[in-house]
């Protein structure tokens, strides 16, 4: 298709004999397309925020941390059972050629962990859960050993 641009601002959109007339808007921030008669409203994906990698709360008052994006599982560097301290690395993601650290959010146990190295995990999944509070006894008594 060969696009031209019509005297209304519209674009015409040529291939053999068949033609089609698409117009563009800026509405707040919004671009949108009309086209046979339909409006549709393109969206430019947004990047996941820090926060959005905890996601609820778990059994017993723990976090159900996430995947910020899909990616291949690269280094779990804790166990279930494990007290960890807060932003401890727990989980490393390789995604879109970059690492993702999923840190503890507080001190506690780590109580499950879903996935292993090697594997792929889907934006959103919940790759670890932690248990608040538990880990700081049990970090005392390890560090007095």
């Amino acid at each position: 298709m060969l696009p031209q641009l019509a005297p209304d601002g519209a674009l015409c959109l040529q291939r053999g004999a068949r033609r089609e007339r698409v117009q563009f808007f800026r509405l707040s921030g919004e671009t949108q397309v009309m086209l046979r008669g339909r409006l549709y409203r393109l969206l430019r994906p947004q990047p996941p925020a820090i926060e959005s990698s905890l996601r609820g709360r778990g059994q017993r008052g723990g976090q159900s941390l996430t995947a910020p994006m899909a990616g291949t599982i690269v280094k779990v560097q804790v166990s279930e059972g494990e007290p960890v301290r807060q932003r401890q690395v727990l989980v490393i993601l390789s995604a879109m050629k970059m690492e993702h650290v999923i840190a503890a959010p507080y001190d506690g146990v780590v109580r499950r962990i879903y996935y292993r190295e090697g594997d792929v995990v889907q934006g959103g999944a919940v790759v670890v859960e932690v248990e608040m509070g538990q880990g700081e006894a049990s970090l005392a008594t390890t560090s007095e050993e």
